[in-house]
């Protein structure tokens, strides 16, 4: 085993396998029908998230709706997509 998995490494190595780094993310586009406006999230369940959004659980597109679902993407991982939803949120300031 190589040097670089001993110790702390490896136990971050397996808590990163194990750990929900490793689960798909999407990072997803809303836009209001109602006043226009975009909404920038992600998730690692995009049917649920969108459906949550819907309803009207999610306080900040709650009162937006109806809502219609403009554009998704397929990362590795929720945190890159994360990183991405940032870099977005970032741009359309």
């Amino acid at each position: 085993m190589g040097g670089w998995r001993s110790g702390s490494a490896l136990r971050r190595y397996v808590g990163e396998v194990r750990g929900k780094n490793l689960r798909k993310g999407y990072v997803y586009i809303l836009r209001s029908l109602k006043d226009k406006n975009f909404y920038i999230g992600s998730t690692v369940d995009l049917e649920r998230r969108y459906l949550q959004h819907s309803q009207g659980k999610v306080t900040s597109t709650k009162r937006r709706r109806p809502l219609e679902l403009l554009f998704f993407q397929e990362f590795e991982s929720i945190s890159k997509a994360r990183k991405i939803e940032n870099r977005l949120k970032k741009l359309k300031r």
